[in-house]
């Protein structure tokens, strides 16, 4: 079977599609997370203290950098996949795949860490002594 049967990856125009749509996501849900978090920057300084908000914004800034390094990936990935050059194609294959998780497990870690610190706001006492 060689690699130019369409019965050998079936379903891979509906993997390219779902990686599109997995990056397109996590650069339009780290973004619009900075956007909100820029734009309430006091509010939320004041309920889970001013460190922590730097980190949760220096955190989905950093996975919108890396869902980009992803996107970038995918072009490479493509394009030798279409030169036929299986070990480059993979190569930015792996890659594409380990920064969309890296992208993803940002984003979601700098959600935990305003929870975090909103609890601990609530839970000891005063925003300022974080």
């Amino acid at each position: 079977m060689s690699d130019d049967d369409p019965n050998l990856h079936p379903d891979r125009s509906t993997l390219f599609g779902n990686e599109q749509f997995t990056i397109a996501t996590t650069q339009a849900v780290s973004l619009a997370t900075a956007l909100g978090i820029v734009s309430q920057f006091e509010a939320l300084s004041q309920i889970a203290g001013r460190p922590s908000v730097l980190v949760a914004l220096t955190g989905v800034l950093a996975a919108a950098a890396i869902a980009v390094l992803a996107a970038w990936c995918r072009h490479q990935y493509k394009m030798w996949d279409v030169k036929r050059h299986p070990e480059k194609s993979g190569f930015y294959l792996r890659w594409m795949r380990k920064t969309m998780a890296a992208a993803a497990f940002m984003t979601g870690g700098s959600f935990l860490v305003m929870i975090v610190a909103m609890w601990a706001v609530y839970l000891c006492g005063e925003a300022g002594s974080l």
